[in-house]
């Protein structure tokens, strides 16, 4: 075939190849790369944490974390996205063991969750989506599905082509990589299996969590309102 004046991306199209466009090493550069793909008109996204930026909201010193949620909510709630978030429950409570304080917008962070109620269960955690729908977090609690330091955020463009960015540490360090392409596109449908398959994160099981692991008092008086 005649790759001549073909882009990245057409050759991608037309091909079995996937591209890692980039490689990074730093604790949270993977924030900034993951806004890039949140730019254009998407159909899908899929994102996988250790805890949950959108529950926990942004660490104090992080601000292109609070911009990412902030984008995801904008992206989520004005456009025709679909979205998935898988979040590890026993991720957000070791977190908060660990510096409780070095979340100061958690209690916002709650507030722009909402209760879905669905048919055969009530009461779950999720966001708003475009045109009245909702998207339910669900919880990762087969800790065998996933390595608990990898992190994904996959997007799906409109015209069908998968890009992401996979975060995981190695020798004590944390590197991202940046893809796009078929092989891409298969994660993000081994994802989403994983989603469908995983239970949906409830607002009491949620309200456990935060409890056993806050200070009685941050918990009664900032989040026992918002639960």
């Amino acid at each position: 075939m005649d790759n001549a004046g073909l882009s990245a991306e057409d050759i991608l199209r037309t091909t079995d190849y996937t591209l890692v466009t980039e490689i990074h090493q730093g604790r949270d550069i993977h924030y900034e790369k993951t806004l890039d793909l949140l730019q254009n008109e998407l159909k899908t996204i899929f994102l996988l944490q250790r805890s949950s930026t959108l529950v926990l909201g942004p660490a104090f010193d992080s601000s292109n974390e609070f911009i990412l949620a902030t984008r995801i909510y904008s992206v989520v709630r004005e456009t025709d996205v679909a979205f998935y978030h898988l979040v590890s429950l026993e991720g957000v409570a070791e977190r908060l063991r660990n510096a409780h304080d070095a979340y100061p917008k958690l209690d916002v962070a709650l507030g722009n969750l909402i209760r879905v109620d669905l048919p055969e269960e009530k009461s779950l955690v999720g966001i708003a989506g475009y045109g009245g729908k909702h998207w339910v977090f669900k919880h990762l609690d087969h800790r065998g599905d996933v390595e608990n330091q990898v992190r994904f955020f996959i997007v799906e463009h409109a015209d069908g082509l998968c890009e992401g960015v996979i975060v995981f540490r190695l020798g004590g360090a944390d590197f991202s990589l940046r893809m796009k392409g078929p092989a891409v596109a298969r994660l993000l449908q081994t994802g989403r299996r994983l989603y469908e398959r995983s239970a949906p994160v409830s607002w009491s099981r949620l309200a456990e969590v935060l409890r056993s692991a806050l200070p009685a008092e941050v918990f009664n008086e900032k989040l026992a309102p918002l639960l």
